[in-house]
């Protein structure tokens, strides 16, 4: 089992997508996770000042992450981005704008959590 995971990870990536692909994989499941450590966690100790502690803990680490994540989707959208527009500004405003949409939304979705 354990083998069959390292063989996954340590698989060389072919192309762009298949590496946001992984990285969406990963960061899906880091918020399960979380959520799961979250929900754990308020069970076994309640609400209180040693879990409010433990929370703040997290704030530097989760803004390195968010911060990695943006550069590295900009990263990945640019080329698109600059594909689209040059193909023709109809086609350009509308990948920016579903993109936009794609993004506020799930930015909502993740500020209700």
């Amino acid at each position: 089992m354990v083998k069959r995971w390292f063989s996954v990870i340590g698989k060389e990536i072919r192309g762009l997508h298949e590496a946001a692909y992984l990285l969406a994989i990963f960061a899906f499941s880091s918020q399960l996770l979380a959520l799961v450590r979250d929900k754990l966690l308020a069970f076994m100790f309640g609400a209180g000042h040693s879990l409010d502690i433990y929370y703040a803990s997290f704030r530097i680490p989760d803004l390195i992450f968010t911060s990695v994540g943006s550069i590295v989707s900009a990263s990945i959208l640019l080329p698109y981005f600059i594909q689209r527009f040059e193909s023709g500004s109809e086609k350009g405003k509308s990948f920016s704008n579903s993109i936009f949409t794609y993004l506020t939304s799930g930015g909502i979705l993740y500020a209700a959590h």
